[in-house]
């Protein structure tokens, strides 16, 4: 997915970064994401990002995530999503669209909304 540099580039940020490809489909995530999500990547790899967002929000975030892939410009958006252990925490999320191995892509950024 990501070459080796870039993953070591991205997983040292001091922000939680996600890769999702279209259409939700979650490819890599840094260890602030890790932390920030209350999930181990082996538990997102491959799975649709709206499998833990709030049941609630998932509409939004299907909206949003649909219009990123469709170029469509976004402001930063802010939702729900459920930690494994069963918490709620809102996130603030901004993205950026591209191509990576010739999958359409969004690099997300995301942070604790209420910190």
């Amino acid at each position: 997915m990501l070459g080796q540099e870039a993953r070591e580039l991205l997983a040292k940020l001091p922000v939680a970064i996600v890769v999702v490809a279209e259409p939700g489909v979650i490819r890599w995530l840094n260890p602030r994401a890790e932390k920030l999500l209350g999930l181990p990547p082996e538990k997102l790899f491959d799975r649709l990002v709206f499998d833990i967002v709030h049941p609630d929000d998932r509409k939004l975030a299907a909206e949003r995530v649909g219009a990123q892939f469709s170029a469509e410009t976004r402001a930063p958006g802010q939702y729900r999503i459920v930690r494994d252990n069963g918490t709620v925490l809102r996130i603030a999320v901004e993205s950026v669209t591209a191509v990576i191995d010739g999958e359409n892509c969004l690099i997300t950024v995301m942070r604790d909304a209420d910190a």
